[in-house]
């Protein structure tokens, strides 16, 4: 009896391994939605946000940008990194799409990508700010390749949100 239920418990150890090769998961993250205007520019790569809609509604917050890690403030690279940021986004409504795998950094900051709309599209500001050099990508549990894309799909809830709080 007891090589049996040994047994039964290989093969589903074997099943249960197999599953991962058969039904890979999915290679992009998981996402919580936040609709939030940027109440102030911290500096390259965080800020401050009131959300409006979704993801910790109707509470003010300190956003760290997914995937990117800014030049220091007290550097003449930091500062120009901050004022690019600050030129884009302040004042201004976005969406914030954070990664279910890692929605708060040691310090506490929601992880986010920033999603800004521009000329009838989401513009991906974490992707912008790698790709015109204000930041680096960097790998904090998510890999940068997965965040910092140009297109990152919105869903219609937020959309809609967007529209109608913004």
């Amino acid at each position: 009896m007891r090589v049996r239920a040994n047994v039964f418990y290989l093969l589903v150890a074997l099943l249960l391994l197999a599953s991962a090769y058969i039904y890979p998961s999915s290679s992009s993250p998981d996402f919580y939605y936040s609709v939030a205007r940027v109440y102030k520019v911290v500096d390259g790569d965080t800020a401050w946000v009131t959300s409006v809609w979704g993801y910790r509604q109707g509470i003010r917050f300190k956003v760290r940008f997914a995937g990117i890690d800014a030049p220091e403030i007290s550097t003449p690279e930091g500062i120009r990194s901050a004022r690019e940021l600050n030129s884009m986004i302040s004042g201004r409504c976005v969406i914030l799409a954070v990664p279910r795998s890692d929605a708060r950094d040691r310090y506490g900051r929601t992880v986010a990508l920033v999603l800004l709309r521009s000329n009838g599209s989401w513009v991906n500001v974490n992707y912008v700010l790698a790709h015109n050099g204000l930041a680096q990508p960097v790998d904090y549990g998510v890999p940068p390749e997965e965040l910092l894309v140009a297109n990152v799909p919105v869903p219609s809830s937020a959309a809609e949100a967007y529209e109608r709080d913004c």
